[in-house]
């Protein structure tokens, strides 16, 4: 118990007769007996100020001691019975606030601390903590006007002016925080956190260089900062700056997923030879299928087809039930012209998903490049039946039945196909035109 409990009951234990009587006024209204009405009543006697006193005191204390327990709940149960003792007393209230807090209950907390502050606008503690309840509940704005308040309080605190950035940051108050965190940097360049919070202010300004410049500060002082910049890339390749996205991701080869990024963008700006370096680099750091078919289409556009197979036949050995990597070879070897290669790979393909329609599309074309003219047809009907028939089905179609004559059955598929097309294939129209006025007068004959 506090010194100053202990010497008040002190005081209570020996004071005088008089003092007893001063603490507890007579009832002038009294009945024949002499007792007073409230006795007579049967109304239980109302404690004085001072025995107010001492249990709002012993309810603080026993708050406390819980509270340094991390008995939140006990601790709330004491001090709010002590705040509703003693409804002015500061430090009951400011822990009462902090106990609801920690408890889980925020909400709860911020009348306390609204009274708080209002009963004491000097005391920064308050404040600051108050701040911490507003930006678990994602009251920024709010957040912010309790710390620029404490930073008044204690402008040459940096730790307040740090945190007042970050909540201007939160609130998206961006050039306060751009305006704050420079200062910060003024005061300490040394300090990582401080350019790297400069760094998040200019990033949502969408100045991307200074946001880098200041980003590559922090990480010279502390190398996890360094993820920054991969923030930066993501915002670049947004924006359409693909050449400085690609560069940023290009510093991260031991990160799979930024070597990735980095050799896919340099393929899309055509530089293939800079993208296998980053595409091989994320390979060996993940040998997943993406990585596999990315390197692979990197090397198929250097002119190095015999790679790109060899790429996508290991990622097969390594995922032989993966129909997009049957898929990504399939089509590589049509690319290559090696179209029986290409059928075989696309029926392997299907094998495992015969529902692909997609596949099935491609295989049909495939096929009769192939020289597989009834597997084409088969395809072609399938896609028929699952109401998948295109124009250009219809034009393969009829291309097969020209070529072993059967005129009928070429002619209907011609006029199928010109009836859908509708302007889309205008070479192919041509020809067909030509066919059916052709076939036509071949059955005149």
């Amino acid at each position: 118990m506090h010194v100053w409990i202990v010497a008040l009951l002190g005081t209570l234990l020996a004071g005088s007769s008089a003092f007893a009587q001063e603490l507890r006024p007579q009832v002038v209204d009294q009945n024949r007996s002499g007792a007073p009405q409230s006795a007579r009543k049967g109304k239980p006697a109302q404690p004085s100020a001072a025995e107010v006193a001492v249990a709002a005191a012993e309810a603080q204390e026993k708050g406390m001691s819980a509270l340094e327990a991390q008995r939140f709940g006990e601790a709330v149960q004491h001090l709010r019975q002590a705040v509703d003792l003693a409804p002015e007393d500061v430090p009951s209230r400011f822990y009462l606030a902090q106990a609801l807090a920690q408890s889980g209950k925020e909400e709860e907390s911020l009348p306390h601390y609204e009274k708080l502050v209002e009963m004491q606008p000097e005391l920064v503690e308050a404040r600051l903590n108050y701040a911490q309840v507003l930006t678990s509940l994602e009251r920024h704005g709010e957040a912010a006007e309790q710390l620029e308040a404490a930073s008044r309080l204690k402008p040459d605190d940096p730790s307040v002016r740090f945190q007042l950035g970050y909540a201007e940051l939160r609130a998206g108050e961006a050039e306060k925080a751009r305006a704050r965190f420079a200062r910060l940097v003024e005061d300490d360049p040394r300090d990582a956190d401080h350019h790297y919070g400069l760094g998040q202010a200019y990033f949502l300004m969408k100045d991307l260089d200074a946001a880098e410049a200041s980003f590559r500060e922090a990480a010279q002082r502390d190398p996890r900062y360094r993820n920054g910049l991969l923030a930066v890339a993501e915002a670049w390749q947004e924006a359409g700056g693909l050449e400085k996205a690609a560069a940023l991701f290009g510093e991260f080869p031991e990160n799979a997923d930024a070597a990735r990024r980095a050799g896919e963008l340099l393929v899309e700006l055509g530089k293939n030879e800079e993208a296998i370096a980053s595409l091989e680099a994320g390979l060996a750091s993940a040998p997943t299928f993406a990585n596999r078919r990315n390197l692979a289409v990197a090397y198929q556009r250097a002119g190095k087809p015999e790679k790109a197979l060899a790429v996508l036949e290991a990622a097969i050995a390594a995922e032989p039930g993966n129909v997009e990597a049957h898929l990504a070879l399939a089509r590589t070897l049509r690319d290559a012209r090696r179209f029986p290669q290409a059928a075989a790979r696309f029926q392997q393909a299907l094998k495992l998903d015969a529902a692909n329609l997609s596949a099935w599309n491609e295989f049909a074309a495939v096929a009769m490049l192939a020289g597989e003219f009834q597997a084409a047809l088969d395809a072609i009907a399938l896609l028929e039946k699952q109401g998948a028939l295109s124009a250009g089905h219809s034009y393969l179609r009829a291309i097969i039945f020209d070529r072993f004559q059967q005129d009928d059955a070429a002619l209907s598929a011609y006029e199928a196909f010109l009836a859908t097309s509708k302007g889309e294939n205008a070479d192919e129209e041509f020809k067909a035109r030509q066919r059916v006025r052709m076939l036509k007068n071949k059955k005149r004959r």
